[in-house]
């Protein structure tokens, strides 16, 4: 299974058993799903660095949003076959249309990596179902595929941790160039490129994006940028598939 498209969702400051009931309605075996990640500071706008298109304008760490450690080892998985995952572990967010299931990180060094991803959906603090998921072709350990094949698990207990506790990943910022005077640009994650172009949007005091006002100076083809301001509390949401999630989140 190749691992899909990577698209930008949104920039904010701020089974062999029965698939269990939610909310009345039956949970999918198979979703695809989105994940979001809280936002370092940018880095590389402290000088007000002049950028052509292709240029990186600024860097920046990206952790998941929501985690947790798993407390009871779970064992590997036969059919389909993903390998087990130890206690103490940290696992991601990764948000599907029906609530959030969380996953181990992909050690993409092995290439093709299959894992199991949990859901508690009685919010007892222990998983029972899984799926499973592969990474392929990304480049980076939190872009996982679709998570699939949902079956009952060993009802292995978790606790949640903090965002800080997640190894952060890179991200970077990649100047595009100007679009009907609208400097634009696109998010490159380990490496991943965004399938869609982030706009600058004008306001008062310069342009916005993910959580950054930003003075953009044409200059011929490239831009001079000024960092004006960045929210404290930045987070963006990556969806791996360009398939919209509504409904809120566990």
């Amino acid at each position: 299974m190749r691992a899909g498209r990577l698209l930008l969702l949104a920039l904010t400051a701020t089974f062999a058993v029965a698939a269990p009931a939610l909310a009345g309605k039956k949970v999918p075996s198979a979703e695809q799903g989105a994940v979001p990640f809280m936002v370092g500071a940018p880095l590389g706008l402290e000088t007000g660095p002049t950028v052509r298109p292709g240029d990186i304008a600024w860097r920046e760490t990206l952790r998941p949003e929501r985690n947790v450690r798993l407390l009871d080892a779970a064992v590997a998985r036969k059919r389909p076959a993903a390998p087990g995952v130890a206690a103490g572990t940290v696992l991601f967010g990764y948000r599907l249309g029906s609530g959030v299931a969380y996953c181990p990180p992909g050690d993409l060094s092995r290439g093709v990596v299959t894992v199991q991803c949990f859901r508690d959906f009685n919010r007892d603090g222990k998983f029972e179902g899984a799926y499973v998921t592969e990474y392929m072709d990304m480049g980076s350990p939190y872009l996982a595929g679709s998570v699939h094949a949902l079956a009952g698990a060993g009802n292995m207990r978790y606790e949640r941790v903090a965002w800080s506790e997640a190894a952060p990943i890179e991200g970077a910022y990649r100047f595009e160039g100007f679009k009907a005077g609208q400097p634009r640009f696109r998010l490159v994650v380990d490496g991943v490129k965004a399938d869609d172009l982030v706009a600058c949007e004008a306001a008062e005091d310069g342009c916005r994006i993910s959580g950054l006002t930003l003075r953009v100076e044409p200059q011929g083809d490239a831009a001079r940028i000024t960092l004006l301001s960045a929210s404290p509390d930045r987070q963006i949401q990556l969806n791996m598939y360009g398939l919209s999630l509504p409904g809120p989140r566990d």
